[in-house]
């Protein structure tokens, strides 16, 4: 209920929930105020909210009710019901809008059961259209003309026009009535046009025992559905019919009256005879049930029952839940419902059901469930234990089960202690002693056995493992402090150091405290800092420290040591005026401080002139007159507690009555052939006279270089002679009168007119491009000892030359050369007075520093890379690069690159390489061994041209041939800039061979190779894989030589391309063409092909017989291949690839 003008609380009724706006997903008399009953909401779901009402019908609280709304944000409306409850109902089902033309009824409404239902969506329509014909506004059509009809009744059995009708059997309280189009809401809502009348016990119509029931009508506005609500309840059996105006007259929404009979035409009444007839029905039968389940299990239930009337649907629902257990919700379709009994429990539960068969016939069942009982493991209480090292532990062993009482309990140790030892001493009581000295964790493991159940039983006995964790903690000792000396301090002063100490249990926290000390004395408890004032001295003091650890339990140390407190003089000051006439009173001021609390009693003072007094106590000054004039040391004694002390001197100067003036000298100066002329007081402003008696100058002797009239007063004037600076003086006394004073200097500086500063003759420099060139130019002033100074400045610089302006220190890096710059220095004085001096700077062109490198070796037909690298400490630019490969290219490259590319395609000829393959190898010494043979034959091997291949030419082959060196290309570049051409370094470049083919295969010898010194044919047998269109080859050679500690070999195989057949090919004599390898002891090899054939893997002999090449290589212990184990590699090409070359 939201709105409207009647309470939420009030009974179900069409008119009711027409004029209040509700949503029904099941209005009925209900309560949720029973035990286990409330209303739940849940918004878990985004974009929904379910709320969910558990309940009971008002006057039958066992009557269950279980049902829920769930509102979408899309406005979206969805009614559940559930499986369990839900029968006896007489509801209203739908929504209103509350203004007693807006509202819908569901096909649900008046149904008695509704257990299990299926859900129903309500899903929001479009709003009504209204046709406006002036003044007059209806909902409708002009242009409508057809009659609705009766589309269909629900509840009621089909139509029949004459009595008796259809029967049914079923429980209703209201039916609805489908119409082929909305209607008009007058006439849809008059009770008048709807009659349901029973024919009474007769069973015929339209005589005095008829009854009329009372049926009131629901219509929603525009819509196509009137549900009728028996006022009575639901039907009880018997003859009936139903009429719907057509004549009085329900209209639709056009004004065309119903066409009850659908012949076409309006204005005649719809007329439906059916029989409520249940006399044929019996109550279905509820099937008890007995069951059983082990405790702690679940058991799936399904609710049975037989109806002699086959065919009838039957539901199911909950009426009394178990006692001791819970079950799932009642699923509709299969009737299953789930028990679980209450954790441990066991014995007898029960439950009872409803069975409906919608006709107002139901039976209760039972269903009685046995819940076995089932041993429990009991549970094994897992411990942790502490004990002090050397110290045995009582453990307790504890555990506890459902059904054995814990003192009924059996307990056994399962794995003992590591390091320590287990006795029994009851029947769960263990007596653990930790292994001497032993510190640390250890455990063991028990089991605990329960007594079956029921319990004592024995039957099903169970046990569980525990563990009891021990930990055998450190016996706590005592902390050490370190040794404390005696100390001693001053009074007055702080005694601050820090008490160290030392725990022999790690990890322990010591804290620090005093005992005993002496007033004001503390110490950091955290650090040990222990400071104290003393206040006075002498005296000492016994402090005494201890240390606490925070072990278990807590341990302490302590430690004594004494404070000696030296006393300290008092500081004695006097101090008074160091002039005094005689006959006045002089005043002496006394101090005394004391950094102790000693108190002064009495002070001595002795004046100097013959006299002592003593003042009492510690007054702040004495006074005194001298009688006579003249100089006296005053001195003074203080005394306190401690002893007698003295405090400074004093000279005194006691003047007589008239004193004479006291003067100081003076000094003035004056431009060259100038006049000086000083006021008054002239030479007398810096003198005085003690006694304030006037003053006058008297010269007492006059200057050496000009002229002076020195006045009373003080002022004088003063000529220097022409031309002359220097200093002058003249000497003069002050008078009071009375007494004159002590000769007295006046200096006069007769300034010189400016000269000017003189520079140094500057050497002309040279200096190498990007080098800093630094000197310092040295000038003189004439006039530096009259405070004359000098500055250095440039005049025009190159960029970046500075100088220094005090010191004279010039620096300049130039940028680039070869140039030649002029520079000028000038040096000017306070008068502007300046002198310059030119000196050349010539600027070198330094040659680019130009690297090459790569790598080491360079193999032919492949791409080389060389790095070039080029530093200039200059401004140049490299603009082109020249490569000299070494191998008779020369490459230029404009520009700077980082690297360039290469590629070696032919050897350097050397006059052993007689094969030109780049390398002085094992081939080559088999040509030259056959040449030296013939002996006194030139051409071939003849290295120093005498005719004949002997021994010195076989000592210069040997040379080379031990070394068997690969070829080394001398790569050289040069690079140019705008000042010039520069070269590199060189680059040695080796070619060594490539490295053996991937797909060489390994196969071993079938004889061993004759060591007799001289070359042989030596047969070898093997089989090749097939490769390209070969599957077998034959055929081979090879010749061995132990000395030399070389072999030669090959081998060829040809296929008919006429016969497909294989055979061998015939070979000729041995002899230096026919080599196709040659293996030396480094493992180097070369392979090309045979009788002229280029580099090609087929070839085709007279007979077009097709033949493949292969080569033997890397022989492997050549010296030692005596034995049929020892092996050989196989190489042969890969199909369309050009073989290897070595150089």
């Amino acid at each position: 209920h939201f709105e409207g003008t009647d309470t939420r609380y009030g009974d179900n009724s069409l008119e009711v929930f027409k004029r209040n706006v509700r949503i029904a997903p099941l209005w009925d008399n209900l309560r949720t105020s029973g035990t286990g009953e409330n209303i739940y909401v849940d918004s878990s779901i985004g974009g929904q909210v379910t709320i969910r009402w558990a309940g009971s019908l008002e006057n039958a609280p066992n009557t269950k009710v279980n049902f829920s709304a769930t509102l979408f944000s899309d406005g979206r409306i969805r009614f559940d019901y559930g499986a369990t409850g839900n029968t006896d109902l007489t509801p209203t089902i739908g929504l209103s809008a509350g203004n007693n033309e807006v509202f819908v009824l569901s096909t649900y409404s008046g149904l008695a059961n509704l257990a299990g239902a299926n859900s129903m969506m309500w899903t929001p329509q479009e709003g009504l259209t209204y046709f406006d014909i002036g003044a007059y506004e209806f909902q409708g059509d002009s242009g409508d003309v057809a009659a609705p009809t009766v589309t269909g009744v629900t509840n009621l059995p089909p139509q029949s026009t004459t009595a008796p009708g259809e029967s049914t059997a079923l429980a209703f309280s209201s039916i609805q009535v489908e119409f082929s189009e909305a209607l008009d809401v007058i006439s849809a809502r008059s009770k008048a046009n709807y009659k349901l009348v029973s024919a009474g016990p007769d069973g015929v119509f339209d005589n005095s025992d008829d009854v009329k029931l009372l049926l009131n009508p629901a219509y929603a506005f525009a819509s196509n559905q009137v549900t009728l609500e028996f006022a009575s309840g639901i039907l009880a059996d018997g003859n009936y019919r139903l009429t719907l105006s057509g004549s009085a007259a329900i209209y639709d929404t056009a004004g065309n009256a119903l066409d009850g009979n659908a012949n076409g035409t309006g204005g005649d009444d719809y007329v439906h005879y059916f029989v409520i007839d249940r006399s044929g029905n019996s109550d279905p039968v509820a099937t008890d049930q007995n069951l059983n389940v082990n405790e702690d299990g679940s058991l799936i239930i399904t609710l049975a029952a037989s109806d002699p009337n086959l065919g009838d649907i039957l539901s199911f629902t909950i009426t009394a839940g178990p006692a001791h257990g819970t079950l799932s919700p009642l699923d509709p379709d299969t009737h299953q419902v789930t028990y679980t009994p209450n954790a441990n429990y066991n014995g007898s539960d029960s439950f009872t059901f409803k069975v409906d068969d919608g006709k107002l016939g139901f039976d209760e069942g039972l269903v009685s469930i046995t819940v076995a009982a089932v041993n429990d493991v009991p549970v094994a209480l897992d411990q942790s234990v502490t004990t002090p090292e050397n110290t045995a532990k009582l453990i307790v062993l504890q555990g506890n089960d459902l059904e054995t009482f814990s003192s009924d309990l059996s307990f056994a140790v399962e794995t003992v202690p590591s390091h320590g030892t287990l006795a029994q001493e009851a029947y769960n009581a263990w007596r653990y002693t930790p292994s001497a000295g032993y510190v640390g964790a250890d455990s063991f493991t028990f089991t605990v056995s329960d007594r079956g159940d029921p319990d004592g039983s024995m039957i099903g006995v169970k046990s569980s493992v525990g563990t009891v964790s021990i930990t055998v903690i450190e016996v706590n000792e005592s902390p050490v402090i370190d040794q404390i000396p005696a100390k001693a301090l001053n009074e007055g002063s702080t005694l601050s150091f820090t008490v160290t100490a030392t725990d022999p249990d790690a990890g322990d926290i010591l804290s620090y405290s005093l005992d005993q000390g002496p007033t004001g004395a503390e110490i950091n408890p955290a650090t040990g800092l222990f400071t104290w004032t003393a206040l006075d001295g002498p005296r000492t003091a016994d402090v005494t420290v201890r240390v606490t650890d925070n072990g278990n339990p807590s341990l302490s140390a302590t430690k004594t040591f004494t404070i000696t407190v030296h006393n300290v003089e008092p500081t004695l000051l006097i101090s008074g005026a160091s002039v005094v006439k005689e006959g006045q009173v002089y005043t002496l001021n006394l101090s005394a401080t004391d950094p102790g609390d000693d108190t002064i009693s009495r002070w001595t003072v002795f004046w100097g002139d013959g006299s002592e007094e003593v003042l009492t106590g510690n007054p702040g000054s004495a006074t005194h007159t001298y009688l006579t004039p003249g100089s006296v040391l005053v001195r003074a004694t203080a005394t306190d507690g401690d002893g007698t002390y003295n405090a400074n001197e004093i000279a005194l100067l006691v003047r007589p009555l008239n004193s004479p003036p006291d003067t100081l000298s003076d000094t003035y100066d004056v431009p060259m052939n100038g006049t000086l002329v000083v006021e008054a007081p002239g030479v007398l402003a810096n003198d005085s006279d003690f006694d304030e008696d006037a003053m006058t100058a008297e010269l007492v002797t006059g200057p050496s270089h000009g002229a002076l009239s020195l006045r009373q007063d003080g002022g004088f004037t003063y000529t220097p002679q022409l031309d002359f600076y220097g200093f002058d003086s003249f000497v003069y006394v002050a008078s009071d009168g009375a007494l004159l004073s002590n000769e007295t200097a006046v200096t006069i500086m007769v300034v010189p007119l400016n000269r000017e500063p003189v520079i140094e003759f500057i050497n002309d420099r040279t200096v190498d491009e990007g080098t800093q060139l630094s000197f310092q130019v040295i000038a003189d002033d004439p006039d530096f000892d009259f405070g004359d100074r000098i500055t250095f400045s440039l005049d025009n610089p190159p960029d970046g030359a500075v100088i220094d302006p005090e010191t004279g220190v010039f620096t300049w890096t130039p940028p680039d050369g070869p140039l030649t710059v002029d520079v000028t220095v000038r040096v000017t004085d306070d008068a502007l007075s300046f002198d310059t001096a030119t000196f050349s700077i010539t600027v070198n062109n330094v040659a680019p520093i130009l690297t090459i490198s790569g790598d080491e070796k360079a193999y032919t037909n492949i791409p080389y890379e060389l790095s070039l690298s080029s530093y200039d400490p200059g401004d140049d630019t490299i603009t082109g690069w020249t490569i000299n490969w070494g191998d008779g290219t020369v490459t230029p490259v404009a520009g700077n690159p980082s690297s360039v590319e290469h590629t070696y395609t032919a050897p350097l000829p050397y006059p052993a390489d007689f094969d030109g393959d780049g390398d002085i190898d094992g081939i080559d010494a088999l040509r030259f061994v056959l040449q030296y043979r013939k002996g006194n034959v030139g051409g071939l091997g003849d290295f120093n041209s005498d005719g004949k291949v002997d021994g010195e030419d076989l000592a210069v082959f040997a040379s080379q041939f031990g070394r068997i060196a690969w070829d080394a290309y001398q790569v050289k570049a040069t690079a140019t800039d705008e000042d010039g051409t520069y070269t590199s370094n060189t680059l040695s470049v080796v070619d060594p061979p490539l490295p053996i083919p991937d797909h060489a295969e390994v196969y071993p010898l079938s004889a061993a190779p004759e060591a007799t010194g001289v070359p042989k044919y030596e047969p070898l047998a093997f089989t090749l894989p097939a490769q390209a269109a070969v599957s077998k080859q034959e055929g081979s050679r090879v010749a061995y030589d132990p000395v030399l500690d070389w072999a030669i070999g090959y081998w060829q195989t040809r296929r008919s391309a006429l016969r497909n057949e294989f055979k061998p090919m015939e070979y000729t004599p041995w002899d230096s063409s026919s080599v196709q390898t040659l293996i030396d002891l480094e493992g180097d090899f070369k392979w090309e092909s045979l009788f002229g054939k280029k580099k090609g893997k087929k070839a085709k002999d007279d007979s077009l017989a097709e033949w493949v090449e292969g080569f033997v290589s890397d022989v492997e212990k050549l010296s030692d291949a005596k034995s049929p184990n020892d092996t050989i590699r196989i190489v042969m090409p890969e199909e369309d690839d050009d073989p290897p070359r070595r150089h």
